[in-house]
């Protein structure tokens, strides 16, 4: 195991591959076998020297909103880096409490691991945060006892996909080997998520585009 920082933990831009370049180039120079990544945040095309060999499939694609009912200056402020969400705070002051729908909302900028956000709500530099319910329930399940108290005192409300489509793979984690690694076991990719992609490749869109894309299979069809 051998922790690295992506660009996307330590810089504020938006560039392509914020969160894969660093691990694409360990494994080019060898220096690490396996990387693994959250799918929303992996690049439509991805290196030649690189391949898909394993595929954790998500139980919950929603996002979460976690507040804290601290008000700053008469505004609610919320922390993320994501311009999809930024785009969808207008509507999720509809969904806040009555109490708190009299304020504006402002989004103020947030990268950095989810311990990271967390961190920084419970010291009330935001008022809230909003985070993949996915990511947040692996969190919890697998996290140290000092690592759930984060969420201790913290208010949420599970964002309705009819309202708060999701960034394309949300949920989602996926690993990458180079292209001559002998996996395993068989890849076993997810239909729900690689259709989420697709629509965003055909968009002309990438990993960071402020676009919403949240698929879900019924017996018989997609929604």
């Amino acid at each position: 195991y051998l922790p690295l920082s992506s660009r996307g933990d330590v810089k504020k831009d938006s560039l392509r591959g914020l969160y894969t370049s660093t691990l694409d180039e360990a494994l080019q120079n060898s220096s690490i076998d396996i990387a693994l990544h959250c799918l929303k945040d992996v690049p439509i095309e991805r290196p030649f020297f690189l391949k898909e060999v394993f595929r954790i499939h998500r139980q919950f694609p929603q996002d979460i909103f976690l507040f804290n009912n601290h008000i700053m200056n008469n505004k609610i402020i919320v922390g993320t880096h994501s311009e999809r969400r930024k785009a969808q705070l207008s509507k999720l002051k509809d969904f806040l409490p009555i109490s708190l729908q009299s304020y504006s909302l402002e989004s103020s900028y947030l990268s950095g691991n989810l311990q990271t956000r967390l961190e920084k709500l419970q010291k009330k530099e935001y008022s809230g945060i909003i985070l993949s319910l996915e990511g947040l329930e692996r969190f919890f399940n697998h996290g140290t006892d000092s690592q759930k108290k984060l969420l201790q005192n913290l208010q949420f409300m599970i964002l309705p996909l009819k309202f708060f489509p999701t960034s394309p793979g949300q949920g989602d984690l996926t690993v990458e080997a180079l292209s001559d690694f002998k996996a395993p076991f068989p890849l076993k990719k997810n239909t729900q998520t690689d259709k989420e992609r697709f629509i965003l490749q055909s968009l002309g869109g990438g990993c960071s585009s402020p676009i919403g894309i949240t698929c879900l299979e019924t017996k018989d069809y997609f929604l």
